[in-house]
């Protein structure tokens, strides 16, 4: 038996949204396909920058890119579920962060996710130091 993927929540939670479950989430096997987890946890991401006045391209004068990602599937989603996604922010370095995603249907876990988000400069197309704005923002 292989070993399964646990990720462990940090206790400060900074950020929130929910995000409807549509027939475009769905597989054949009636239920939310494995890779929309990856796409719930991308656009809550997008909502968590939104939330601190910064983008993808533009977050604190550095642009981002996702360097690895790791799903632990908890349970099943289903069309029209209203799926909560807790974002938390448990590591960073002089090069970036990790990202934690809580995805629950009510009391119903559904799947946890890491992203680990590297800044990036597009131009030079290599990773670049994390902005001094990064480390004092408000969150």
């Amino acid at each position: 038996m292989s070993e399964r993927v646990k990720i462990k929540l940090s206790s400060k939670k900074l950020f929130s949204t929910q995000i409807t479950l549509n027939v475009n989430d769905m597989n054949y096997g009636n239920h939310m396909g494995n890779e929309r987890v990856l796409v719930l946890a991308h656009e809550a991401r997008l909502r968590f920058l939104t939330s601190i006045s910064a983008t993808e391209l533009d977050c604190f004068g550095q642009s981002l890119i996702m360097s690895d990602a790791m799903v632990e599937y908890r349970g099943e989603g289903f069309r029209g579920d209203v799926v909560t996604i807790d974002v938390y922010v448990p590591h960073e370095h002089d090069y970036g962060f990790d990202l934690h995603y809580d995805m629950n249907v009510g009391e119903r876990p559904l799947a946890r996710v890491k992203t680990g988000i590297l800044f990036f400069d597009y131009q030079q197309r290599k990773i670049a130091k994390a902005p001094s704005a990064w480390k004092e923002r408000p969150c």
